[in-house]
């Protein structure tokens, strides 16, 4: 064969290249269930249990229950 009508050897990937790692069901034991949020010259705290989740994380944004008093 001459060199422009070499055989092109083919790309290799092992099988493991194409496994998903096993994720933990379970969240890390330091978070805390609240945070402190400025906008402005406002700080507010939000609380997890305040956030109801639209869809999976990572793809929706969490929509916020509003709150019973005003701010």
């Amino acid at each position: 064969l001459s060199q422009k009508e070499k055989k092109n050897p083919g790309l290799k990937i092992p099988k493991e290249a194409f496994e998903q790692p096993q994720t933990s069901s379970t969240p890390p034991r330091d978070l805390d269930s609240k945070a402190c949020i400025n906008i402005g010259d406002k700080n507010f705290e939000v609380k997890a249990d305040d956030l109801e989740p639209i869809s999976e994380l990572g793809r929706d944004p969490p929509s916020h229950r509003p709150t019973p008093f005003g701010l």
